[in-house]
């Protein structure tokens, strides 16, 4: 009887393993499907913001570069041929854009290009746009880049108003610029013997 009872607890103990292991088996084959699910869909929702966040990066730079179309366009000029002279000097002048400078301070870059042309060293060149094309010399000039209106009009005044008036010492050939102002001075490094104004 007792072995009887022991072969019925057995068998019921095997069904129960076997029961248990298929419980788990089919658990984790489901767990699997729910995971694979889960991450499909992570990613497929991380594909879509992708795309849109590139989309809307593509169309701001499009917006940025009609902007800055339209803004060159609005502020370049056909100039005459006589008229090149005030052209390269706001050519320079566009150089200095984001000083938020006073036309008295631009015209104190201006003076300092008259003064280089003038020099009797002839390192600066020797006109006008010799000396505004004079490699490394001026931030971003470039003899076909754009130019602000208000520059030329400025520069052209200067040039063939009042040219022999200056704001500056004739012997100042380097200028440097900071925010809402420009420094002009003698000597390219300051040393002892450099002079140095500072013109707002």
């Amino acid at each position: 009887m007792k072995t009887l009872w022991k072969s019925i607890d057995q068998k019921k103990t095997e069904k129960i393993i076997i029961a248990v292991l298929v419980v788990l088996i089919f658990t984790v084959f489901c767990c699997k499907d729910v995971a694979i699910t889960m991450r499909d869909k992570a990613l497929a929702y991380s594909e879509e913001v992708r795309v849109e966040e590139q989309e809307k990066m593509e169309g701001e730079i499009t917006e940025l570069k009609v902007h800055l179309q339209q803004e060159i366009s609005s502020h370049k000029m056909d100039i005459p041929e006589e008229d090149q002279d005030a052209a390269s000097v706001a050519r320079v002048l566009y150089g200095f854009r984001y000083y938020n400078l006073s036309d008295t301070a631009k015209e104190a870059i201006i003076d300092v290009i008259l003064n280089r042309v003038a020099c009797s060293y002839g390192e600066f060149g020797n006109d006008i746009h010799d000396v505004c094309a004079k490699e490394a010399q001026w931030q971003g000039y470039d003899d076909d880049g754009c130019y602000m209106k208000s520059d030329y009009e400025l520069a052209y005044a200067k040039l063939y108003g009042n040219s022999s008036v200056r704001s500056i010492p004739e012997n100042c050939y380097w200028v440097v610029a900071e925010d809402g102002a420009v420094c002009v001075r003698t000597s390219f490094k300051i040393t002892d013997s450099t002079n140095s104004w500072r013109v707002e």
